[in-house]
This record gives C-alpha cells, sequence and structure tokens, in this order.
C-alpha cells in the first residue's frame, strides 16, 4: 500500500469529518491511515541498514545545503543550522537531491519566511 505525504497532511489537519463528527484514525472511514497508524505503533521503526541509508541521505542533503550556502551568502541569504530548516526548504533540497536540473532557491523561501 501506498500513502502519501499529502494523504498524511489533509488527514492530520483536520479535526472534524465533513460531517462534523470528531476524526478518528480507526473510524473505519480512513483504513489506511488505520493502517499507517498501526504499522507506526506496532513495527519496529528502522533496521540498522535504513538507519544507514537514512544517515546517508541527510548527510548528502546537508552537503546540497552547505553548498547552496557557500554560493548563495552574498546574495542575501542567512545560513541557518541543518537541522532548524523549514519543511519548506528541506522539501526543496529533497527536489535537488533527487534531480539535477532541478533549480535550488532557498533564498526566496527564507525571503518569504520559510
Amino acid at each position: 500500500m501506498y500513502l502519501s505525504y499529502e494523504t498524511l497532511v489533509d488527514y492530520f489537519s483536520e479535526e472534524f469529518e465533513p460531517d462534523g463528527t470528531r476524526r478518528l484514525y480507526n473510524n473505519g472511514h480512513h483504513l489506511e491511515i488505520e493502517a499507517f497508524v498501526n504499522w507506526m505503533r506496532d513495527e519496529p521503526r528502522i533496521t540498522e541498514l535504513e538507519d544507514h541509508q537514512v544517515r546517508e541521505y541527510e548527510r548528502s542533503l546537508n552537503n546540497i545545503y552547505r553548498r547552496y550556502v557557500r554560493t548563495h551568502r552574498e546574495e542575501g541569504f542567512e545560513s541557518q543550522l541543518f537541522q532548524e530548516l523549514s519543511p519548506q526548504m528541506y522539501d526543496a533540497l529533497a527536489r535537488a537531491e533527487a534531480d539535477p536540473d532541478y533549480v535550488l532557491d532557498l533564498t526566496s523561501l527564507q525571503q518569504a519566511g520559510y
């Protein structure tokens, strides 16, 4: 089963169902969310190999970020701690990592308040 990030955000962004009842993951209306919540609660989170892969991916994003900081500091980009970047900046970094043709513009994100 595939569950998109957007589906999760949409679900967890609302406290109530469209009919006004409280939104519960296990009310039978959101089977994919219920499966996700159960999986998160019951399964081991991460294997040693996955942990290594996650750390490598984070390192890759951090390297992209550091290169961006070096090349855009004089244009007004203010460096932040990598761990304190906004979700929008992480999204842009992930897109840049996945697509070499992606035009990374963290400066605009920062100027917009992200």
